[in-house]
């Protein structure tokens, strides 16, 4: 296993304001009417760009997908999935938004419930097709296909395959598991 990261909170707003810029260029006609907060990494961030986005509405779900740092699990829904549209009724305004894409089966569980939806994460964990991407700056991520995500997804920034992030948020328990 790689070595551990901590990513701190200017880290997180650089990462934010970066996602943000991204969303505004994405954003479909009438702008989004919802974020979907992907928990628990996800609250955080979908919570910043909630302000920077001026979206009033934020709805958290929770996805379970990760075991720690030895190994990841099947991505299964832990309550109910969203709806698949948010208060205007058009499920492209919809913005989902976690922290960390790494084996692709949370987005492709969120993306699989939410196919309109225009799925965003912080940090893409290894190099993406045809190399490494050029940070900082929002990227649109097409490489993530192998994974099980069959769409682009808004990225903030990529960061090594192997590295273990550490998150302000990050709860003390988990930061050395």
């Amino acid at each position: 296993m790689g070595s551990t990261r901590t990513v701190g909170w200017d880290q997180i707003e650089a990462l934010c304001a970066s996602l943000a810029a991204a969303a505004r260029t994405r954003a479909p006609v009438g702008g989004w009417d919802r974020i979907v907060a992907v928990a628990r990494g996800g609250l955080v961030p979908a919570s910043l760009l909630a302000g920077a986005l001026d979206v009033a509405r934020v709805e958290g779900v929770q996805v379970r997908a990760y075991a720690g740092r030895e190994g990841g699990l099947q991505a299964q829904w832990v309550g109910m999935p969203p709806a698949v549209a948010g208060p205007s009724g058009d499920p492209a305004r919809t913005l989902v938004v976690d922290e960390l894409v790494e084996g692709g089966s949370t987005l492709a569980c969120v993306g699989a419930v939410l196919p309109r939806a225009t799925l965003a994460v912080l940090l893409v964990k290894g190099d993406l097709e045809p190399g490494p991407v050029a940070l900082p700056g929002p990227v649109r991520v097409s490489a993530l296909s192998r994974r099980g995500v069959s769409r682009d997804v808004l990225a903030a920034a990529c960061v090594p395959a192997d590295a273990w992030l550490v998150f302000p948020w990050t709860p003390e328990v988990e930061r050395n598991a």
